[in-house]
């Protein structure tokens, strides 16, 4: 069976094409898209291919629109779920560098590491995500330099184990932090860092920079 690839995607009718032309090419991979309650013509293109498609009615968030995608991968039985950005962050080599670590690793969680060469991250960005991955690697004593990275490979024992709670975008720090606290291999391996020029990115670095701090000192208080 092919991996499945779940792309979340809100309102992304002008990339999301070049992004599943691009994951369908090698035939590797099955996809998901979950258009997160688009306004646009965001789902209406994502039936122009021949892809998986769910809905959300209303804009939930990323964590939300994840944990329908992972509901859908379990249904069908998926040995291994890529997780993809809807925007063209990530390039098909790195999804394809990430399937084939993952033939010859036992990792349980394999997370792309966009902070060896962050060159074209914008300095706000990457301020966040050092901070998050520092202050994530130093709770859990498990170094991971890229925590906020959209591009992972989780196996299907891994996906079965977890418990997704978060909606929004500290999905990324929740989904680390519960395969490391049930013991699963984190596995780092480096991708290209990719923004589109004059591209608004969903991302808000204040505002989910606070939302994650509350959801750190949660879990902090919890340990």
């Amino acid at each position: 069976m092919n991996p499945l690839v779940v792309i979340p995607a809100h309102n992304e009718e002008a990339l999301l094409g070049g992004v599943l032309e691009d994951v369908l090419r090698p035939k590797l991979f099955d996809i998901l898209v979950v258009d997160d309650g688009s306004i646009d013509d965001t789902y209406q293109l994502a039936e122009s291919y021949p892809v998986a498609i769910l809905k959300n009615e209303i804009n939930m968030g990323k964590g939300a629109a994840l944990k329908r995608g992972f509901d859908y991968a379990k249904s069908k039985g998926y040995r291994d779920i890529i997780i993809a950005d809807a925007d063209g962050q990530h390039r098909v080599d790195d999804l394809i560098a990430i399937y084939n670590r993952s033939l010859s690793s036992n990792a349980d969680v394999i997370i792309g590491n966009r902070m060896w060469h962050p060159q074209n991250m914008p300095w706000v960005r990457r301020a966040t995500n050092m901070s998050i991955s520092k202050a994530l690697s130093y709770v859990t004593r498990v170094y991971v330099p890229d925590t906020q990275c959209g591009l992972k490979l989780l196996r299907e024992h891994t996906l079965l184990d977890l418990n997704i709670s978060s909606n929004k975008f500290e999905v990324e720090s929740e989904l680390l932090l519960q395969a490391i606290n049930k013991g699963y291999k984190i596995e780092s391996i480096n991708i290209s860092s990719i923004y589109i020029k004059g591209r608004r990115s969903h991302i808000r670095p204040f505002r989910d920079t606070i939302r994650f701090l509350r959801f750190f000192f949660k879990v902090i208080c919890n340990r």
